[in-house]
């Protein structure tokens, strides 16, 4: 065999080899992911429940009926069952939950709705409450949601802290005390253990920001400057170009234009 035809072939048997290989990575990548996201798997009758085994050691079947998922355990009992129309579901292992999913056409425009179920089955998020996006955040335990392009909050056992109904654009805890929320145009506090709105939008705060320090929260209506307890009741109107407190004084000091001297703010 001449050389050149020697340099063919290994050529040839390479790329046999490298197109072989890239398959199987496409197959196998196909294999995983439909096995972490919400999608049917092509290559199977999804009529015949299939097995899912997490790291965390959780595992559990999920098969379609009529269309809608159904979900049971190692044992067989009925987790998430067809009847409650889901599509989709999925185990999240950070929050040792199931996501599940159901979606509906609205003017050409497909919308997913988003509910959670504890490994024994019990329904702790309903889809009823229509988010459209649900994640679960590690650092908080606690789940981000959605409705549309409005926020909110639900803690671990799917309560709901802060609803998207309140229509805040953005939701922001600050050390497991507070949620700091905004509308895009006022800001406002919530506290992050009960939920209770602390200091409404409708005051028409522009910035709050907690002082650990000094335990009370700095308002802004502008660029004016005042101050509020911990529990949001206003100690200072934001009527001033400057207002901190003294802790040297135990007061707060404020002043009245750029060009004037602090003062003590009198109650």
């Amino acid at each position: 065999m001449s050389l050149k035809n020697n340099c063919v072939m290994n050529i040839w048997g390479f790329l046999k080899k490298f197109f072989f290989a890239v398959c199987l990575f496409i197959g196998m990548s196909g294999v995983s992911a439909w096995a972490q996201e919400d999608e049917y798997d092509p290559a199977s009758d999804p009529t015949i429940p299939r097995r899912y085994e997490d790291p965390d050691g959780f595992v559990f079947y999920r098969a379609h009926i009529n269309h809608f998922t159904q979900a049971t355990d190692e044992n067989g009992k009925i987790i998430i069952p067809a009847s409650r129309g889901y599509r989709y579901c999925k185990y999240m292992p950070k929050s040792k939950k199931i996501r599940a999913s159901v979606y509906e056409n609205k003017n050409g425009v497909t919308i997913t709705y988003y509910g959670v179920f504890n490994t024994d089955g019990t329904e702790i998020i309903p889809r009823e409450r229509l988010y459209t996006k649900l994640l679960f955040v590690s650092s908080s335990k606690r789940f981000s949601v959605k409705k549309g392009e409005y926020s909110g909050v639900c803690d671990s056992l799917g309560r709901e802290m802060i609803s998207p109904d309140m229509h805040y654009i953005d939701c922001k805890p600050h050390q497991e005390k507070y949620y700091y929320v905004t509308d895009g145009e006022h800001s406002g506090v919530i506290d992050y253990n009960t939920g209770k709105v602390l200091i409404p939008l409708d005051r028409g705060y522009t910035y709050t920001r907690y002082n650990p320090a000094y335990n009370y929260i700095q308002v802004k209506r502008g660029d004016l400057i005042g101050a509020c307890l911990e529990d949001g009741t206003e100690l200072i109107p934001p009527e001033w170009f400057g207002c901190v407190f003294n802790s040297a004084r135990g007061k707060f000091m404020v002043k009245s234009s750029p060009d004037k001297l602090w003062e003590e703010y009198k109650f």
